[in-house]
């Protein structure tokens, strides 16, 4: 049996990974920051790796790129103060005049940092076909 505890780490997990795909579409890197762990690795589908600084950076730098992030599946676990999210992504993204469609296999870890659930890792893998 869930307990309550659980049930209400993953809505909230789930909340604040919305909040993260909102901030993403809008480009807005300072409510990205509050969401992001400052350990953050983020490992972008073509390899590159991210620290929290750098990745913010890239938002900064083009904050129009990403026109959709659409969470299409999403399986949520919760250990203690560590929750993480697999699942697939719908992405479509719009830099120097050329436009990406793709289909992401992803997974993500989240930490409880005080109240708040911040990422402190993501991954994601182009899915085939």
């Amino acid at each position: 049996m869930q307990s309550l505890t659980s049930d209400a780490d993953r809505r909230a997990i789930l909340e604040a990974d919305d909040a993260r795909r909102q901030a993403m579409m809008a480009g807005d890197a300072d409510a990205l920051s509050e969401i992001l762990a400052d350990e953050l690795v983020h490992i972008h589908a073509n390899g590159r790796a991210d620290n929290k600084e750098a990745y913010l950076a890239m938002i900064r730098r083009d904050p129009d790129a990403y026109r959709r992030v659409d969470r299409q599946e999403a399986n949520v676990s919760v250990s203690s103060d560590v929750g993480w999210v697999t699942g697939v992504q719908a992405i479509v993204i719009e830099r120097n005049g050329r436009r990406t469609d793709a289909e992401m296999s992803f997974m993500s870890v989240w930490v409880r940092q005080g109240e708040c659930w911040r990422m402190a890792a993501f991954g994601a893998t182009r899915r085939n076909g």
